[in-house]
C-alpha cells in the first residue's frame, strides 16, 4: 500500500494572491506544510499538484528544488487535477492536504490516517464535524472513491471542491467522521485572508524553532496565554471559498433535469383531478419546475424520481414508512402471504393475530377493527360514538381526514350539507377553556371529542388530563386520533407516552410500513356497538396488509426501533436548532415537534412570505439531493450518515437564505419554479 499525500498548490488565490509561497519565519508557507506532512509516520510520498498556468511555474520550481514529485493539470477542474495526480503516481489511499494550512499537526494527520486504515470506510476526515480547529484539515480516501467522484460529479462546486461529491453521498460511499477530544471547530487556522497570515506569523514568532515541529497542543497553550492572538483573524469566515462556490452555483445554474416529471404532470392533469390522489403529495406542495413531481422507486430513505434524480426523503410518504422503503423483512412477509392469497370469502386468521397484538400494546384497546386509511378509522370511531351515546354533535381538534363530519369544519367544505356541518365543531389545541365552553354550550349533545393527542406543539402540563376529565364529566367519549402518533411516539401510541387513556383510538400509517391499513380500537362495551351499526368493507381483512402490519409491529418491538428514532431524531433536531442559532435565523425559521417527528416552519416576518421562503428552501434542497417538505418523519433508514448529510445541506441552503435576507433580496426573484400552496386556505 502506497500512502501518498497530495498537496494541491497554486499561486492564483483571489483573496490572498501568491499565498502559497508567502514567507513565514523566512521560509515559504508551502515549505512549512511539506515539513509537517513529512513528519507523519504513515505517509511515504509527497506529491505537489499544481496547474499548467505560467504563474504556477514557481510552485513547480519549488517542488524540483526540494525533491518533491510534481503533477501539473487543469486550473479550473481541480477534481480532475487531483485524480490525474493520484493515477500518475499510483497513490492509494490518498491523503489530501491543502497548502494554506501551515499549522498542520503530524499527530492529527496520523490520527485520521489510522482511522482510515482500520477499515470499513472509503473516506475518513476530521472536517465533517469540526472538533479540531479549521486549518488542521485531513482527508483520506481510496483511489476507487476518487475515481467514482471524478466520473460522476457534475456541479461546478464538486469539481472545484474535490471531495464534496464524496461527502455529500453517504449512500454511495462509506464515510468515517473522525472527531477529536476537543470542541475547537470555531478556530480558524488556515490562511485565506491577510488577517489569517498575520495570525499564523504571530504564532510562528512565538513557537517556531529550526528543525522542530510544534503542534496543536502548543498552539492551544499559546492562545490560552495570549488570547489576543485569536482576535487577529476572528472576523474571517470559515470555509468562505466553498460557500462562495455554492452561492455562485445557486445564482448561475445547477437546475435539476425534470423533463419527465413535467411530462407526467401534463399527462396526469388530463386524466386525474389535481394530478394526484393525495393533496399533500401533489404539485401544489412541490415547486413545479425545480422540484420532482413524480417518483419511480425508493429504497431505504432514498427516493428516485422519474428523471433519475435521487433524494434523501424525510416525508416518507406522509409518515407510514417507518422502517424504510422496500424493507426486506416487510417485503418477505408480503411475498409469503401473496403466495397464499390476498382476499378471501371468509375472515383470515391474521385478523385475529393483529387484533390480539393491538390489544396487548395499546392501553385503551380491548377490541379492534380494521380499515384501509386513517379516515376510515376516525369516521368509524365517530359513528360508533354517536351510536353509543345517542348524541349527534362532535368536537374536533386537529386533522382527521376527508369525510363529511370533519372536512365540513375546514375551508374545503364544498359538497358537505349544512346540516352535517352544524353538528361538527372545532377547538384549538391546548385550550381547555374553549373546549369546556363548547361542551357547556352543547350540554348532553356532544357524542365525542376527537383529537390528535399531540402534533408538533407539546401539550401544556395538565391539558390532556383536563380533556379526559371534561369528557368524562360530560358523558362524552374521548377519541384519540393516533394515525400519526401510533407506533411512532411509543408502541402504545401517544396515550401510552403521556399516560392518558381515551375511550377509542384510531391508528394507521406506521403500523403497516406503507401498506394500506388502519385500525379502530377501544373499550369493549363501545366496540361491541359495531355489531349493531354498519362498518363493513371488502378489503378490511385484506391479508397482505395484515401480514405487513404484524411484521412491522414485531420488528419495531424486537429491534427497539422507537428508542432509536428518538435518539436520531434528537440529533437532527438539535443540529437544525444549532444552525438556526448560529446563522441568526431565529426570526425566520423554527423547528418544532418531538424528535420522532419535527417540522421546520418558515416564519412570517423578516424573511418575507413564508410560502415563497419554503419554495426557495425546497428548490435549493432538491438541487443538493434532499426532498424538502419541511417535515422530518424519522425512520430506521435515516442513519447517522444521512442525518449528517442532511445537516450539511441545510447549512448550505440556510446560509444562502440568510445572505439573501440580509442583502434585502426578493426571494421570489430567485425562484425558478412556482410557489407552493397551502392545502387549506385561510378562511
Amino acid at each position: 500500500m502506497k500512502i501518498s499525500a497530495i498537496i494541491q498548490a497554486r499561486m492564483g488565490s483571489t483573496r490572498l494572491p501568491g499565498k502559497t509561497l508567502l514567507p513565514i519565519e523566512g521560509k515559504p508557507m508551502l515549505w512549512h506544510v511539506v515539513e509537517r506532512v513529512r513528519r507523519s509516520a504513515h505517509i511515504g510520498q509527497i506529491v505537489i499538484a499544481t496547474t499548467r498556468q505560467s504563474q504556477d511555474d514557481e510552485v513547480a520550481e519549488f517542488a524540483r528544488v526540494h525533491g518533491l514529485s510534481l503533477y501539473r493539470g487543469d486550473e479550473h477542474d481541480v477534481l480532475d487535477r487531483l485524480y490525474q495526480t493520484a493515477v500518475t503516481y499510483g497513490s492509494n489511499p490518498i491523503v489530501r492536504v491543502t497548502p494554506d494550512c501551515p499549522l498542520h499537526d503530524p499527530v492529527v494527520i496520523d490520527a485520521v490516517v489510522s482511522e482510515y486504515l482500520r477499515g470499513g470506510c472509503d473516506y475518513a476526515s476530521n472536517t465533517l464535524n469540526y472538533t479540531y480547529p479549521e486549518g488542521l484539515d485531513v482527508e483520506v480516501f481510496s483511489l476507487k472513491a476518487l475515481e467514482r467522484a471524478w466520473k460522476e460529479a457534475r456541479k461546478p462546486s464538486e469539481r472545484e471542491h474535490v471531495t464534496s461529491y464524496i461527502r455529500n453521498h453517504p449512500d454511495l460511499f462509506r464515510i468515517k467522521d473522525v472527531r477529536g477530544p476537543y470542541q475547537y471547530g470555531t478556530f480558524h487556522w488556515s490562511v485565506d485572508e491577510p488577517a489569517d497570515l498575520e495570525f499564523v506569523r504571530a504564532v510562528y514568532r512565538h513557537l517556531y524553532q529550526e528543525g522542530a515541529i510544534f503542534g496543536l497542543e502548543e498552539v492551544l497553550a499559546l492562545l490560552k496565554a495570549h488570547p489576543n492572538l485569536a482576535r487577529i483573524n476572528e472576523a474571517v469566515e470559515i470555509n468562505a471559498g466553498y460557500k462562495k462556490a455554492l452561492r455562485e452555483e445557486a445564482v448561475h445554474g445547477g437546475v435539476l433535469p425534470l423533463d419527465r416529471s413535467l411530462d407526467c404532470l401534463a399527462q396526469a392533469e388530463s386524466v386525474i383531478p389535481g394530478a394526484s390522489q393525495t393533496f399533500s403529495k401533489s404539485w401544489t406542495q412541490f415547486s413545479r419546475g425545480v422540484s420532482p413531481l413524480f417518483v419511480e422507486e425508493a429504497e431505504g430513505c432514498l427516493l428516485t424520481d422519474v428523471d433519475g434524480n435521487r433524494y434523501i426523503d424525510f416525508s416518507m410518504a406522509l409518515c407510514p414508512v417507518i422502517l424504510g422503503y422496500n424493507h426486506p423483512t416487510i417485503n418477505e412477509a408480503i411475498a409469503a402471504q401473496l403466495r397464499k392469497g390476498i382476499v378471501f370469502s371468509l375472515p383470515h386468521r391474521l385478523e385475529i393475530e393483529l387484533a390480539q397484538e393491538l390489544v396487548r400494546l395499546i392501553p385503551c384497546a380491548e377490541m379492534a377493527l380494521f380499515g384501509k386509511n386513517g379516515s376510515d378509522a376516525t369516521s368509524a370511531a365517530v359513528r360508533v360514538a354517536r351510536a353509543h351515546t345517542g348524541r349527534d354533535h362532535v368536537v374536533a381538534c386537529g386533522y382527521h381526514g376527508w369525510h363529511d363530519w370533519y372536512i365540513g369544519t375546514t375551508t374545503r367544505a364544498g359538497g358537505v350539507p349544512k346540516a352535517v356541518r352544524e353538528l361538527s365543531h372545532s377547538v384549538p389545541y391546548n385550550d381547555l377553556r374553549a373546549l369546556e365552553g363548547l361542551l357547556e354550550m352543547h350540554r348532553r349533545e356532544v357524542a365525542a371529542v376527537i383529537m390528535e393527542p399531540v402534533g408538533v406543539i407539546p401539550p401544556v402540563p395538565g391539558y390532556l388530563e383536563g380533556v379526559r376529565e371534561l369528557t368524562t364529566h360530560h358523558g362524552t367519549l374521548l377519541i384519540f386520533d393516533e394515525v400519526i402518533t401510533g407506533f411512532r411516539m411509543h408502541l402504545g401510541g401517544a396515550q401510552a407516552f403521556f399516560g392518558v387513556v381515551p375511550d377509542l383510538a384510531a391508528f394507521g400509517k406506521a403500523m403497516g410500513n406503507g401498506m394500506p391499513i388502519a385500525a379502530i380500537v377501544g373499550r369493549r362495551e363501545i366496540m361491541q356497538v359495531f355489531n349493531d351499526i354498519f362498518f363493513s368493507t371488502t378489503f378490511g381483512g385484506e391479508a397482505l396488509s395484515l401480514a405487513a402490519s404484524l411484521a412491522t409491529i414485531r420488528y419495531l418491538e424486537e429491534h427497539n426501533v422507537i428508542d432509536m428514532l428518538w435518539r436520531r431524531g434528537a440529533k437532527l433536531k438539535e443540529g437544525v436548532e444549532r444552525l438556526i442559532q448560529e446563522l441568526g435565523l431565529q426570526d425566520i425559521l423554527e423547528i418544532q415537534g418531538y424528535p420522532v417527528r419535527t417540522v421546520v416552519n418558515c416564519l412570517d416576518g423578516r424573511g418575507g412570505d413564508p410560502w415563497v421562503m419554503k419554495s426557495y428552501l425546497q428548490q435549493e434542497c432538491a438541487r443538493r439531493g434532499l426532498l424538502y417538505s419541511g417535515s422530518h418523519n424519522m425512520s430506521v433508514a435515516h442513519t447517522e450518515e444521512m442525518i449528517e448529510k442532511t445537516l450539511r445541506i441545510y447549512r448550505e441552503v440556510f446560509t444562502l437564505l440568510i445572505e439573501a435576507v440580509k442583502a434585502g433580496a426578493d426571494l421570489r426573484s430567485r425562484l425558478r419554479g412556482a410557489v407552493v400552496q397551502p392545502v387549506f386556505r385561510k378562511a
